[in-house]
């Protein structure tokens, strides 16, 4: 009942509201209204569209950045990874081919009693700083002078002595100093006199009173050959290099083996971890241990592996992480449960909140080949914020577009309204020609059959009399249950009711009601002025009427037909 009361009233409000109007207008009215639901629901579908599309990008964005991330700190990792083994390699095959010299200085009993003669270059300004002296300047030999030894020349050192100046006569003098990949240090120690050794040291500090049998390496080297006679070449852990230098190390030592495979010395290099092993990049890379002590670090582009204490990767205050972040990235490496701050589906990343960076960042650990140790790497905030440049560049660029859309919605809504405007105008320009020829050629009509009227009218008055009288007559009757009296009295009312009704309607109506739109050839010659002066119009509704009598009983008050010519 609501429904349909609800309905009424707006049926009735849109009769009365538009039946003020024209038929154009009313017509303007109700495609602007439907332009007006119609434009803004489009717009506000199109912003929802664009903001569902410009999230749905962002999410993709941000789901393919961290994808390529990860691949790109992989194969970083393996990068690293391997140039950090070439290192461990090159230092092994360097201390494998010392070992090699000297079973050849053994086979063909080479003697080399002095180094070749050199002059030490210490004002050298073209040699670089780090190798500011020559070899031979740094070619040493320690010796505990007490009563057993008193001499470097003695025939016990002699073989070592012949072994350091040829190595670093001929040999090391064909290599460039500056070679990052070459050992640091080497050292020949050798194990028949406990207070001899002989070493090449290409570096400017030479600490004095240095003795390599008193090292961790060098007494670790001989307790792991009791265990295991066939382990020739080991590696030690990192340690503090020396107590007045804030930096760390590793030292591989080699057995210096005698044509029998005999221990008589050790061949040894350290292995001093620089941050030149790793590129300036904008990934920031960590070597840390299984304990998680920070060895190396390219971290924010400080060595904080030259610090003066070893730092945990734990350390929130320095490195941004947290013991969680450390355990999560162990568990991830160990048992593969993601335990991420970003979580995406369908990839396996491992993300981490960085309390320095302020913002999660993708990890990748690696262990490191040959060493009890991870390599772990994660991107730097400079790469992130490219990124997140780029993508609000990229959303700036869609919402210019999409105001470009609206802009241009707004304008082609505004060109339908007046192309409406315009077509029906020209619609109904033949109808407007009807109304405004009709209007006169009804006043003339009116001039013509004023004095018919006159006389129509008193005829008509009598008439009405007569008919009131018979009026008068029926109303007796009216009591009267009879139906065929009922029926004749209706018949007989039946005139009175169709002419009331052909009185009461409009002239100009019943020629609006005639009319019927031109064709192309009559739509650009209707003029009805000239027609009415020609005198080609004529009212022959009666004529139509009898000459077509199935049409008789429709009730067709008015023709208005031209006659061609």
């Amino acid at each position: 009942m609501n429904k349909n009361q609800t309905n009424c009233f707006l049926s009735g409000c849109l009769s009365t509201k538009l039946g003020r109007f024209k038929m154009r207008t009313q017509i303007l009215i109700i495609n602007g209204i439907i332009l007006a639901i119609l434009i803004p629901s489009l717009l506000i579908a199109q912003t929802i569209n664009m903001q569902y599309v410009q999230q749905i990008l962002n999410d993709a964005l941000k789901r393919s950045t961290i994808s390529e991330m990860s691949k790109h700190l992989t194969s970083a990792s393996t990068a690293l990874n391997y140039q950090l083994n070439s290192v461990f390699k090159r230092t092994q095959i360097t201390l494998t081919n010392l070992n090699q010299i000297y079973w050849m200085q053994l086979n063909n009993d080479i003697i080399t009693t002095q180094q070749l003669s050199r002059t030490c270059d210490y004002n050298q300004t073209t040699i670089p700083y780090e190798n500011n002296y020559s070899i031979i300047c740094f070619s040493r030999f320690g010796l505990e002078q007490n009563e057993q030894t008193p001499y470097l020349n003695g025939d016990i050192n002699q073989q070592l002595q012949s072994i350091t100046n040829l190595i670093s006569s001929t040999i090391l003098s064909l290599i460039r100093l500056n070679d990052e990949f070459l050992p640091n240090q080497i050292y020949f120690v050798s194990s028949i006199n406990s207070v001899q050794y002989g070493f090449l040291y290409p570096q400017v500090i030479i600490y004095p009173n240095f003795n390599p049998k008193e090292r961790a390496w060098y007494q670790q080297h001989f307790k792991n050959l009791e265990k295991d006679k066939n382990n020739n070449t080991q590696l030690t852990d990192i340690y503090r290099y020396f107590d007045t230098q804030p930096i760390y190390s590793m030292t591989m030592t080699q057995s210096m083996l005698n044509l029998n495979k005999d221990v008589e010395g050790i061949f040894c290099s350290d292995l001093i971890f620089k941050n030149s092993y790793i590129p300036q990049l904008n990934i920031n890379v960590m070597i840390v241990n299984t304990n998680g002590t920070l060895i190396l670090t390219n971290y924010k582009n400080i060595a904080v592996s030259n610090s003066s204490a070893l730092t945990r990767i734990d350390d929130e205050e320095i490195t941004g992480f947290t013991n969680e972040d450390w355990n999560s990235i162990l568990n991830y490496y160990y048992n593969k449960k993601l335990n991420s701050t970003c979580n995406y589906e369908d990839l396996d990343i491992l993300c981490r909140f960085n309390s320095i960076y302020n913002k999660d960042v993708v990890i990748k650990i690696v262990k490191l080949q040959n060493i009890n140790y991870f390599l772990i790497l994660f991107y730097d905030i400079q790469i992130e914020q490219e990124i997140e440049y780029k993508i609000k560049l990229l959303l700036q660029i869609l919402n210019q577009n999409f105001n470009q859309m609206i802009f241009i919605t707004v304008l082609i809504s505004f060109g339908l309204i007046l192309l409406q405007v315009i077509l029906i105008y020209l619609i109904f320009l033949p109808m407007y020609q009807i109304i405004r020829q009709s209007f006169y050629f009804l006043k003339k009509q009116e001039k013509s059959k004023l004095s018919g009227q006159l006389n129509f009218f008193k005829e008509l008055n009598k008439f009405e009399e007569i008919m009131k009288k018979q009026k008068n007559l029926k109303e007796n009757f009216i009591d009267n249950n009879n139906a065929l009296m009922q029926f004749k009295i209706q018949f007989d009312t039946l005139f009175d009711r169709v002419l009331t009704q052909k009185r009461d309607i409009n002239p100009q109506c019943q020629i609006l009601q005639q009319f019927k739109y031109p064709r192309q050839s009559v739509h650009h010659t209707l003029d009805i002025l000239q027609i009415l002066k020609e005198g080609k119009i004529s009212d022959n509704y009666y004529e139509q009427q009898i000459s077509n009598p199935r049409k008789f009983y429709q009730r067709k008050t008015f023709s208005f037909r031209v006659e061609s010519s």
